[in-house]
């Protein structure tokens, strides 16, 4: 009976000995200093077993029991067991912190897209586009600066719908004046078709191109101006295609004429070559690449017309004795035709054609300042011829004829200081000869009146002999 009880009051401790610790927080077992490889079974320590209760004496106190956590109870019966050892080198997590709500405010509702500012944005922006495919800046630039900043300062879809008016505004202003600028250059460049006079002989040329123009027009008048603008481009590239085509048929031309084709036949042959590539990439439909075939053979006739223009402006100097003038330059200009001429010969073509450029400048100078000494020198011969009519009274003597003379003389003397030196010449020249013809005119005026004066006085003579014979006879018979 007593041990009974003994025993009830010895489990009634312990049983509040284990929830009074309940609250303490857990206690860790102690961690050992294992390596930090994985255990092995060896390494694991065996589970202590269960306490199993004492009996309490007077000098033996109770055991403690290990903690337990709150959220199990405890039981006398089945102790909690101790945590597994921990590796040393692996740390110890630390617990997750508790996700914190973020309040939103709701007191402001969220924006949303409006419809209507992206439409009013893209409408200014497609009327600029449209004011700038026709060149509105180039015809009204200030006002273009001006809306150009109105269009960035924009901020609603008030601000953009006014922006966009203001660019049709200025788009109808500027298509007048761009379609009017079109048109002036279709009209020159068709002129200058015209002036080549090769129109006559292909006049579907010139209809074809004439036909694109006139539909640009009615374009234009129908508000269709974009179609239009292409359309204008057509018939522009058109004339321009048939122009470039008359110039390699003209430099041609005046290349033969120049007679010197047979100084160099095979560079002559090797243009043609060229200008029939581009006339059948034409008639093929390969329009842009006959442009650029025709371009080259352009290219090669104006080089060859160049060095026929040099070596017969250089005969002019020679024929003309001008070269005593300037004999030094003459002669250095003839080195660079000549090496113009190897480059040509070598494929080196620019440089072939720059060389033949500065001796057909050079020549030039040469053929002028030559033209200035000769003509000075023909108004001086001029002037003494003149000087010589005068004091042999050319003027009075032969005065038709001295009166020419000095008509040509003053338009000489004008050219000279309008500096025309060449007709200049020209006229001095014809002017010193007119002087001349009035003193030998002169001349022979004055012996025929010598002769007549001799004559006279031989009748004279004649006449005073008669007239004493008859005296004689007279004062004979009177005797």
């Amino acid at each position: 009976m007593k041990k009974s009880v003994y025993i009830l009051l010895i489990f009634s401790i312990v049983l509040i000995i284990s929830v009074s610790c309940g609250s303490a927080p857990k206690t860790v077992a102690p961690v050992q200093n294992t390596p930090t490889t994985a255990f092995t079974p060896a390494s694991t320590p065996a589970p202590a077993p269960a306490p199993t209760p004492i009996p309490a004496t007077a000098s033996t106190p109770a055991p403690t029991p290990a903690p337990v956590p709150v959220s199990v109870p405890a039981s006398a019966s089945t102790p909690e067991p101790a945590p597994a050892p921990v590796p040393a080198s692996t740390p110890v997590p630390e617990p997750a912190p508790a996700p914190v709500s973020v309040p939103i405010s709701t007191s402001a509702p969220e924006s949303t897209p409006d419809p209507s500012l992206d439409s009013a944005m893209a409408k200014a922006e497609e009327a600029r586009k449209r004011a700038m495919d026709f060149e509105c800046p180039a015809y009204f630039p200030s006002d273009w600066e001006a809306l150009e900043t109105r269009l960035k300062d924009a901020g609603d879809s008030d601000a953009y719908n006014a922006a966009a008016d203001a660019f049709d505004d200025l788009f109808k202003k500027t298509v007048p004046l761009y379609a009017q600028a079109r048109e002036d250059e279709i009209i020159s460049v068709r002129k200058q078709l015209i002036d080549t006079g090769l129109v006559p002989y292909y006049p579907q040329v010139l209809r074809g191109a004439d036909l694109l123009a006139l539909s640009a027009l009615d374009q234009y008048e129908t508000g269709d101006y974009y179609t239009a603008r292409e359309t204008a481009a057509n018939a522009l590239d058109e004339y321009e295609t048939f122009l470039l085509s008359a110039d390699v048929y003209l430099t041609r031309e005046k290349l033969i004429k120049t007679g010197l084709t047979y100084l160099g036949p095979e560079y002559v042959q090797r243009a043609d070559e060229i200008a029939l590539a581009a006339l059948s990439q034409y008639e093929a439909g390969n329009k842009a690449q006959a442009r650029k075939t025709a371009v080259q053979a352009l290219d090669e006739y104006q080089a060859l017309l160049l060095g026929a223009n040099a070596y017969l402006l250089r005969n002019e100097i020679a024929d003309r004795g001008f070269e005593q003038y300037d004999s030094f330059n003459f002669f250095t200009t003839d080195e660079i035709g000549l090496a113009a001429v190897r480059a040509y010969e070598a494929g080196y073509r620019d440089a072939a054609v720059y060389g033949a450029q500065e001796a057909l400048l050079r020549y030039n100078l040469i053929l002028s300042d030559g033209w200035i000494s000769y003509a000075a020198g023909r108004r001086r011969a001029a002037s003494e011829e003149r000087e010589f009519a005068l004091a042999e009274r050319a003027n009075i003597a032969a005065r038709e004829t001295f009166r020419t003379a000095d008509t040509f003389y003053s338009q000489a003397d004008s050219l000279f200081t309008s500096r025309d030196f060449h007709n200049a010449s020209l006229v001095f020249i014809d002017s010193e000869v007119m002087f001349a013809i009035s003193r030998k005119e002169t001349a022979e005026s004055r012996l025929r009146a010598q002769e007549a004066i001799r004559m006279a006085e031989e009748r004279i003579g004649a006449s005073n002999e008669t007239a004493l014979e008859a005296e004689r006879i007279i004062e004979g018979g009177s005797r």
